[in-house]
């Protein structure tokens, strides 16, 4: 902890850790930490381990603290998950396909180690109180914080904490480079600290301050050494060169920083992910930093994949700006540089933005709007240029032969459907409108099936009541659950037909991928999907205007959105039912044109053209001065 700096009293300890506690294959100084914490101490290594879990998760840290030799075999053992040799090696001897190896299997693809970094990663006054954590001088005091405090508000199993612990020992240079990526300060004392200009004057410095040595301090590992564009740039950040010369070409220094949830799964991260995707397609090249999105099941991928800083001249805000803009920096654990080109990248659903917005404008140099009912938006209230930047995507795949009775759907009917999430606030997406508009097209037919496909029915329980309720009157198939990307793209490509009467949308990310898949859709003829659907690839729905009655989530009573005809819906629906020719060739047509305006080649150019226009204006303006 540095000199002088005092965490707040929860994130105090209270039992100091004995000096063998540094090396974490030491069992008696392990043992002596849990039981001074009151936790269960490893005891002996049973051949196999025990039914459950927790003893099967305690067998495989207590076999590899014992045997040194299984160590130096296996020297990132748990960092290696469940396809390296040492989960490898423990199965063959449990026996290929034995209930004990299953579930050692089961623990290593489970990642122990992922809940207590994901507690270290979210809160910074954490990470300021335990500086060192994921290094050899301050990991034993961080196990004890773990165990005797943090057990009981940030629930986490002994298990995972042991896990964690013996994880990070196992790459004791990893966790210095981890620490600087994860501590603003380091980074504005070093900007090029991970350079071989500036990996020196860190470790000497981090040496002196925390009053620490160790051979962990002297070696930065290979994964983290940039390249020469990379190390160039950093170095120009640290003050060491100048900028770029005209004659420094820009398609090496074209860059973007993009700050973003990469690990937290939704539209926003797939967004996020295209951006990246179709920037590379452009040639530009980029930086990506993960912002938590709070303490969370089911994060994507390694976060050490996207703990990049912000090498490039222009950065990428993409979140929600509440209230994320100002807190943006601290959460992802980086430095605030102070001469970056900010671009925030916004979503909204309604004609009129919140005005409060327009505060963060301060942070902000200008905003991109990725519809043109954005745009109009945000630009009654931004006192910052905004920019309409329509988005790309990635085609979606699906799984070949995924049968409609998986979902419990009858392969020989018409199949209408919408997917919705509850949390998108029901009353805006209005499935009581596609339900209604099914029931009048077709009575009790039994040749057409609606299904309603929703997530998180439960965020909302008396609208979902209402609509299963809907759903069973009108012989609808309501599934409520949360599918896999595989099987959300499997349940869109097994449909006939896709139907939105939304009542505002500010892109509509799920008719843009009906869309791919060459469906025919019908839509409420207003707001974001207007980019990418017309009345020659889609059937767009007429609408009247209508306030909102009431507050509804971040929607506020009196705004505006549209109120889309049922009997209009209905006569779509019978019209594509009834001509099969109609449907095919809307779907057709619906393909071509979203592969051409929604292609991730078309976005990173359109990226490419306002950031390389953004750049020439700096230089013309610097050559001026």
């Amino acid at each position: 902890m540095v000199r002088g700096a005092r965490p707040p009293a929860h994130l105090e300890t209270t039992f100091t850790p004995p000096k063998k506690a540094a090396d974490p294959y030491n069992l008696r100084a392990l043992n002596r930490i849990l039981h001074a914490t009151g936790r269960l101490p490893l005891g002996e290594t049973p051949e196999r381990p025990q039914a459950g879990e927790t003893a099967t998760a305690r067998w495989v840290l207590t076999t590899l603290i014992r045997r040194k030799a299984l160590r130096l075999r296996h020297p990132h053992a748990l960092r290696d998950g469940v396809n390296g040799r040492f989960c490898l090696e423990l199965c063959a001897t449990l026996g290929e396909g034995s209930a004990e190896a299953e579930a050692v299997r089961a623990i290593f693809a489970r990642g122990l180690e992922q809940r207590p970094r994901q507690r270290y990663d979210v809160f910074p006054d954490m990470r300021k109180a335990f500086p060192l954590a994921l290094t050899p001088a301050g990991r034993a005091r961080f196990l004890v914080y773990l165990l005797e405090t943090a057990k009981h508000f940030l629930p986490l199993t002994d298990e995972e904490i042991l896990w964690f612990h013996v994880y990070n020992a196992e790459d004791p240079y990893q966790g210095l480079v981890t620490t600087y990526l994860l501590t603003p300060s380091w980074q504005e004392r070093f900007p090029d600290g991970l350079t071989r200009f500036g990996w020196d004057r860190l470790r000497e410095w981090v040496r002196r301050e925390y009053r620490v040595a160790g051979a962990w301090l002297n070696k930065l590992p290979a994964p983290r050494t940039h390249d020469a564009i990379e190390e160039c740039l950093l170095d120009r950040i640290a003050g060491s060169m100048g900028r770029p010369t005209s004659s420094e070409p820009e398609a090496d220094l074209l860059g973007a920083n993009i700050i973003a949830h990469f690990r937290y799964p939704s539209g926003l991260m797939e967004a996020s992910l295209n951006t990246v995707r179709a920037l590379e397609t452009a040639g530009v090249r980029r930086s990506c930093r993960d912002l938590p999105a709070g303490v969370y099941h089911g994060c994507a991928g390694d976060r050490s994949d996207c703990l990049g800083l912000e090498p490039y001249d222009f950065t990428l805000l993409h979140m929600a700006p509440e209230p994320l803009v100002e807190m943006c920096y601290p959460l992802a654990g980086l430095w605030r540089r102070p001469d970056i080109y900010r671009i925030a990248v916004w979503y909204w659903e309604l004609e009129a933005a919140p005005p409060e917005w327009a505060r963060h404008a301060a942070l902000l140099n200008e905003v991109w709007a990725p519809t043109t009912f954005i745009h109009r938006a945000l630009s009654r209230i931004m006192p910052v240029p905004v920019v309409p930047m329509l988005p790309g995507m990635l085609p979606p795949v699906a799984p070949d032969n995924m049968p409609r009775g998986r979902f419990g759907l009858d392969p020989s009917k018409f199949l209408f459907l919408f997917l919705f999430d509850m949390n998108s606030v029901m009353e805006r997406k209005n499935p009581l409108a596609t339900v209604a508009a099914f029931r009048q097209a077709f009575g009790g037919s039994r040749d057409v099936q609606l299904a309603i496909k929703v997530s998180r029915g439960q965020a909302d329980p008396e609208s979902f009541a209402r609509l299963q309720q809907a759903c069973d009157e009108a012989g609808c198939v309501l599934i409520d659950r949360v599918l896999s990307r595989e099987e959300s793209y499997g349940l869109l490509n097994l449909c006939d037909a896709y139907v939105s009467l939304h009542r505002s949308e500010g892109f509509g990310l799920t008719m843009a991928e009906a869309m791919f898949f060459g469906k025919p859709v019908i839509a409420t003829g207003y707001s974001g999907n207007l980019d990418f659907m017309s009345a020659d690839n889609s059937i767009l729905i007429p609408y009247e205007m209508t306030p909102l009655q009431q507050d509804y989530a971040v929607y506020r009573q009196g705004s505006l959105w549209a109120d889309p005809s049922v009997p209009a819906a209905a006569k779509a629906m019978r019209r594509l039912v009834e001509q099969p020719l109609v449907a095919q060739s809307l779907g057709e047509r619906a393909r071509r044109d979203v592969a051409e305006t929604l292609s991730l080649e078309a976005y990173g150019r359109r990226m490419r053209k306002r950031l390389s226009e953004l750049t020439r204006g700096a230089a013309a303006r610097r050559a001026a001065a």
